[in-house]
């Protein structure tokens, strides 16, 4: 199980939503009355869906350490840091 942050904006709205952006934070739209044990609530209903989505964007973002092979417009370049990077 993984532990996650989560974000919860309050506005003039009616319904919950809830999303994980490409930075990983959990946000949780929700209307400006809205009890924190009913958000909780919804957010516990929902733990299957924002670990996978953050599983997927785990997997999803590229090696970018040094000596890593990355493709770029179909040619394969090795990322270089530091001394033996160069232009």
């Amino acid at each position: 199980m993984q532990r996650f942050h989560v974000t919860v904006v309050r506005s003039r709205r009616r319904t919950l939503s809830l999303s994980v952006n490409g930075n990983s934070e959990v946000v949780v739209r929700a209307p400006e009355r809205m009890r924190d044990a009913q958000i909780e609530a919804f957010v516990h209903a929902h733990r299957d869906w924002i670990e996978r989505r953050l599983a997927a964007l785990e997997r999803a973002r590229p090696d970018l350490s040094d000596g890593a092979p990355i493709a770029v417009c179909g040619t394969v370049y090795t990322i270089a840091t530091g001394e033996r990077a160069r232009i």
